[in-house]
């Protein structure tokens, strides 16, 4: 016979809740005290400075993404527009079909391929990103997110890993608009332990 355990919350040892179960099952995100920043996105970019330092890892959420026209969206740290960021995608197109790309860029694509794929006039877009070891000094950042991308008619899931070739601590996480300009969107940073 199987047992079954209940939980609603999981604490961390010093008692602060790492995270809530809803009666529904769901996994909730984490509780306010560990967000660190949120921020409006507007303009060509944003960049929200941030604190890793007390933080094994940092989840990024970016929702509700729109722009004055068809456009892009990435992800920057530190402002580095330098061809650090090396990063592998799966993703489901708009016509159902797989792929699956890689490479070398300036910044990490919430999109497919870096072309103005997304399509304005809905805030359907979003984009949860985990960051590991965000504030070590000795090694490259891991980083692995997923988004969907509203085309208008349709959808895109992309699953996406990658590194930021650097070594530097993250404090400001940059959020970039190529082809237009964005018009709503909201970023939120947690410290996750």
């Amino acid at each position: 016979m199987a047992s079954i355990i209940g939980v609603e919350t999981l604490q961390h040892t010093n008692g602060t809740t790492a995270m809530t179960i809803n009666s529904s099952g769901q996994v909730l995100m984490p509780t306010t005290t560990n967000l660190l920043a949120t921020s409006s996105i507007s303009g060509a970019s944003t960049s929200v400075s941030v604190s890793s330092s007390d933080f094994n890892h940092l989840l990024i959420h970016i929702y509700g993404l729109d722009a004055a026209a068809g456009y892009e969206a990435s992800v920057r740290f530190n402002s580095d527009s330098g061809s650090n960021y090396k990063w592998a995608r799966l993703t489901e197109d708009a016509n159902n079909s797989p792929s699956a790309g890689g490479g070398t860029t300036t910044s990490f694509h919430l999109g497919q391929t870096g072309a103005a794929g997304f399509t304005n006039g809905n805030t359907n877009n979003n984009a949860i990103m985990r960051v590991y070891f965000p504030n070590g000094t000795a090694h490259w950042k891991s980083t692995e997110w997923s988004s969907i991308q509203d085309t208008g008619t349709n959808d895109v899931q992309n699953f996406q890993s990658g590194h930021w070739r650097n070594n530097a601590a993250i404090t400001s996480v940059q959020v970039v608009c190529t082809s237009s300009t964005f018009t709503a969107g909201t970023i939120n940073i947690y410290g996750c332990k």
